[in-house]
């Protein structure tokens, strides 16, 4: 096996070599990670909308909440029937509805006024 030359740790000058490299591309890395994630927090800070935060205080009145034109989405609760909860799911809202038939799953579509069922789950009775 032929001599190859080593440095006082016993790495030779190729392996040394990789390693700068290997150093280099990580720094790389993280500088451009960093880069990104703080153009992202300001895009986002600079774009965002105000929103007041639940349990604020800052709520708008349930009539500033009623759109003066457009379309409207309604539907007709059966008797007897409420809504347990309204869930966001991306773009839409899921609404769970309870009746005494059993529970309803309906997706809201704000931008085309749609409401569509999604699945029925009944008391089995």
């Amino acid at each position: 096996m032929a001599d190859v030359e080593r440095d006082a740790a016993g790495y030779t000058k190729g392996q040394i070599k990789a390693l700068k490299i290997a150093i280099a591309i990580m720094t790389f890395a993280i500088v451009a990670g960093l880069v990104v994630m703080v153009l992202t927090i300001v895009y986002r800070t600079a774009n965002h909308k105000q929103v007041a935060a639940p349990g604020s205080g800052a709520a708008a009145s349930p009539v500033a909440l009623i759109p003066t034109s457009g379309n409207f989405a309604q539907a007709q609760l059966p008797p007897g029937a409420h809504v347990v909860s309204v869930i966001p799911w991306g773009e839409r809202l899921v609404l769970t509805v309870e009746d005494p038939g059993g529970t309803s799953v309906l997706v809201l579509d704000p931008k085309t006024a749609k409401i569509e069922p999604l699945a029925r789950l009944g008391n089995g009775g």
